[in-house]
């Protein structure tokens, strides 16, 4: 999930404010290295109008991303003052979170007032009214119609249940404690500690879905490694009973891996952002750097571009040796964009570098949207997914991009493995050529399931409204027109919710739901599989997902097209950039920490 900023022209470089005092900055930053990011959204004191005008220009000048100073996805806290929200700010950039110490982003240069200033703006978007003094809450009677074995928790608000399916039955705990559902539209129930934090295992459209009588998942007690994950149901395999998981290191030390795709001889070939493909020994112990040979792709490093997704042609070991990767690409005056290369391995090079296809229009270079992943189907044409590149502004939407069936700016696109365009695409009128769907924002997952052929993506919301699409031909998924997210600095609640929230026609114009969706926290989904391995045959036919705001892996429960429920498999590895099924069946992440990790029993 990240900003877009409507008043940084294409190609103008950002110039930061001069720099005061490394020493102050870093007094200020060490205030709060602990701390994760919170609000943009209310003040307790009121910053003089030069404050937030100068805070105002310094926010749109640079590639700031709000996803990682609005809110916090765990405690939804926020920010008191402008002093708590640039300290936070700091540290941000020092530990680079969402990619904020990219010198690309323009905020490493910046001093302690201008990391106030740009607080100071931030926190004038939404003021936050005084805070009632809080009600006593009753305890709650027993709510009807509960599964065996689970109780309304005395000293609980109405509505949260907690169960004794594993433990002594108290809420008070520390380790893992199954959840048991209530009767579908009896909800949303939450579990959550009485002496402790509550915990993000709700139900209710917005979460979870409508609950399943006897269904199960896990929550997460305050410090504990989730190893337990409840039932499951549908999909094809998917089943009731407990599945614990174990995870193993399979490689480090690798430079912001961003996507793996698995070669014949069972390799892993991993893309690095900076522009490197690194080929990696089947069972994880040695590595080789590819280089690349001429002519080779014009790769450029920058906000959230560089060398991004990665696929294996179906055919490799029977007479099509490609790889295919997607990449930002400079252009004219500053400007770049996704565009899909294809190359072959020889020896350890890259050689015969082919171009297929480049995103149009090319826009400021760096910045953020790029997207992308690359997925084949069956009939071998590879489908791509293309980002906004941050061109349409929630608070004022319009159909000039992702909308915009002309540009290739918000879209998934469907080549042959060539680069030609394929002859059975969907008939649009003006439409760019390779035109697949569009309405989409920043579309970091695709993935076609083998069995069925269908078509999943995963898309970043603004400030909430991240979404999984069942992609089809000819669709319009909604963006910027209909999202369940908001505009940045939104207080928050439906209200604000873009276009309404519901994909409802617009002018004629008809739009396509989401499978599911998040809010009113983004979690910035990543890459997503369904699973078909030996390895979890419970979990067959599943959707299974990375995030990166809130980062963890995610089990998506499917009946076939139709969502059921979601649940967090692991939350100790970090940010999850890619997730990918080995040919041992289990399954691998990618981490932004460098790493990765495999998925086992």
């Amino acid at each position: 999930m990240t900003m877009h900023h409507p008043t940084l022209p294409a190609g103008r470089p950002f110039q930061p404010a001069p720099r005061r005092s490394h020493r102050l900055a870093v007094a200020m930053v060490s205030v709060a290295a602990s701390a994760w990011l919170a609000g943009c959204g209310g003040s307790s004191s009121t910053p003089g109008p030069g404050v937030v005008d100068n805070g105002q220009r310094l926010f749109s000048a640079s590639g700031f991303n709000c996803v990682q100073c609005h809110t916090d996805p765990r405690t939804m806290q926020r920010a008191s003052d402008e002093a708590a929200l640039a300290a936070l700010i700091g540290t941000a950039i020092t530990d680079n979170r969402g990619r904020m110490g990219d010198p690309s982003m323009g905020l490493q240069s910046l001093d302690a007032q201008g990391m106030r200033d740009i607080a100071a703006y931030l926190l004038s978007l939404t003021p936050v009214a005084a805070a009632p003094a809080p009600a006593p809450t009753p305890a709650p009677a027993p709510t009807p119609g509960l599964p065996a074995g689970v109780t309304q928790q005395s000293g609980l608000p109405t509505g949260y249940v907690a169960c004794a399916r594993e433990g002594s039955g108290s809420c008070t705990f520390t380790g893992t404690v199954t959840l048991a559902y209530g009767v579908a539209n009896a909800g949303p129930y939450r579990l959550r500690s009485v002496n402790g934090p509550s915990f993000d295992c709700r139900t209710g459209n917005s979460v979870f879905g409508d609950p399943t009588p006897g269904a199960e998942k896990t929550c997460f007690g305050p410090g504990g490694q989730v190893n337990t994950i409840g039932g499951g149901g549908g999909g094809g395999g998917g089943g009731g009973g407990a599945v614990t998981v174990r995870t193993t290191t399979f490689a480090t030390g690798l430079s912001s891996p961003w996507g793996m795709a698995w070669l014949p001889s069972g390799e892993l070939l991993v893309t690095e952002k900076r522009g490197t493909i690194v080929r990696i020994s089947a069972d994880g112990s040695s590595r080789t750097t590819l280089s690349w040979g001429s002519p080779r792709p014009d790769i450029r490093d920058g906000g959230q571009g560089g060398l991004l997704g990665i696929a294996v042609d179906p055919d490799y070991a029977s007479g099509s040796p490609w790889i295919y990767f997607t990449y930002q690409e400079p252009g004219a005056n500053s400007t770049s964009g996704t565009a899909v290369g294809r190359a072959q391995i020889s020896g350890n090079s890259l050689t015969n570098f082919q171009r297929l296809l480049q995103q149009t229009p090319k826009v400021g270079w760096d910045g953020v949207h790029f997207g992308s992943r690359l997925a084949f189907r069956a009939d071998r044409t590879l489908l791509v997914s293309f980002g906004d590149r941050g061109q349409d502004n929630p608070s004022s939407p319009n159909a000039n991009n992702a909308q915009n069936v002309a540009r290739s700016l918000g879209k998934v696109m469907r080549i042959n493995r060539d680069g030609s365009i394929p002859g059975d695409n969907p008939v649009v009128a003006g439409g760019v050529p390779g035109l697949f769907s569009w309405g989409h924002r920043n579309p970091q997952g695709l993935t076609v399931d083998a069995a069925t052929g269908n078509i999943w993506e995963t898309e970043h919301g603004p400030q909430g409204g991240d979404e999984i699409n069942l992609v089809q031909a000819g669709r319009n998924y909604g963006w910027p027109l209909r999202s369940y997210g908001c505009p940045y600095g939104a207080s928050g609640g439906e209200s604000c919710r873009v276009g309404g929230g519901v994909h409802a026609p617009l002018n004629g114009v008809t739009f396509t739901e989401p499978l599911t969706f998040w809010v009113p926290t983004s979690i910035a989904p990543s890459n997503v599989i369904v699973y078909r391995g030996s390895g979890f045959p419970e979990w067959t036919g599943h959707l299974i997902m990375g995030s990166m705001a809130d980062p963890a892996l995610w089990r998506i429960t499917m009946n076939g097209t139709t969502f059921v429920s979601r649940e967090r498999i692991v939350t100790t590895l970090g940010r999850i950039r890619d997730v990918s099924q080995g040919p041992d069946g289990w399954i691998y992440v990618a981490t932004d920490g460098g790493s990765i990790v495999r998925v086992s029993r």
